[in-house]
């Protein structure tokens, strides 16, 4: 099934959308400073499968790493129907170095 990104049907978790990724916590900066992107913010760097097979009651989810401000963070993006992150890592790894707000206007196919 065809739609945008930001408001695809099988990107759901729990009855939410899933896109944008929530952003990660503050990250640390020796200098005092802290640069927690926005919603939406920041570059995709890579997306990971990260299959826990049910451990811990977690179900399988996506990592996803972003450059915001010159600083990496890693995040997680989860969906009901872990059959669509194949399809969307895929789609995702080759758009890296695109913003998160723009990867959200793309058309994705799972």
């Amino acid at each position: 099934m065809k739609d945008l990104l930001l408001k695809h049907p099988q990107l759901k978790f729990m009855g939410s959308p899933s896109w944008p990724p929530q952003p990660p916590g503050d990250a640390y900066d020796p200098n005092g400073s802290k640069a927690s992107p926005p919603v939406g913010g920041g570059t995709l760097m890579r997306a990971t499968i990260f299959r826990t097979h049910g451990y811990g009651g977690l179900p399988d989810h996506m990592e996803v790493q972003i450059e915001y401000q010159g600083r990496t963070y890693v995040t997680q993006l989860w969906v009901d129907d872990s059959g669509v992150l194949e399809p969307l890592r895929e789609f995702l790894n080759q758009h890296k170095s695109v913003s998160l707000d723009e990867l959200g206007r793309l058309e994705v196919d799972l």
